[in-house]
């Protein structure tokens, strides 16, 4: 005695239904990619490059089926605006790689990742900095602090030109 027919038919269009409706909460808009819709993927078959950090992808992400756009899970859930303890006076809002932007905290170039940007006075930094940069509590500290980067100014002992840049912690 097995399932009768018209019972198997429902359960089969009920759970192709579900199924579909599972696809449809994987596929995303996302900000920097209007054009087209993005679809969640557990796994990629081909290496790629995140169009968001610039590295390699693997494991979960998002890819366009229209063209080589791919983003990390994590770079396609990036926060739109952010409060940063490196700029904590104005809020800082993602943009997608576009111009010639620097990051003030690492002084490379944005121009091929996402990037937090500040509209008030044109502070930016990418999202390599801004998820890596933690406060740290030394054993000997009772209060929390951070690295800070600074602009020095100098004078170079090679060749005795001034200059500016930014003190990095070693």
């Amino acid at each position: 005695m097995g399932l009768d027919r018209s019972v198997l038919e429902v359960c089969t269009g009920l759970c192709k239904r579900e199924r579909e409706r599972e696809k449809e909460k994987e596929v995303v808009q996302h900000f920097s990619q209007e054009e087209h819709q993005l679809m969640f993927v557990e796994e990629l078959e081909n290496e790629v490059v995140c169009s968001g950090c610039n590295k390699s992808v693997c494991g979960p992400a998002y890819k366009c089926s229209h063209c080589n756009f791919f983003l990390h899970k994590s770079c396609a859930e990036l926060p739109p605006e952010i409060q940063h303890l490196a700029h904590p006076n104005h809020t800082l809002v993602l943009q997608t790689p576009s111009g010639i932007y620097i990051c003030d905290a690492c002084l490379k170039s944005c121009e091929r990742c996402f990037f937090y940007h500040c509209n008030s006075c044109d502070f930016d930094i990418d999202i390599e900095c801004a998820s890596s940069w933690q406060t740290n509590t030394d054993d000997g500290h009772q209060h929390e602090f951070a690295h800070f980067f600074q602009l020095i100014h100098f004078t170079c002992e090679l060749c005795g030109l001034d200059g500016n840049s930014v003190a990095q912690p070693t």
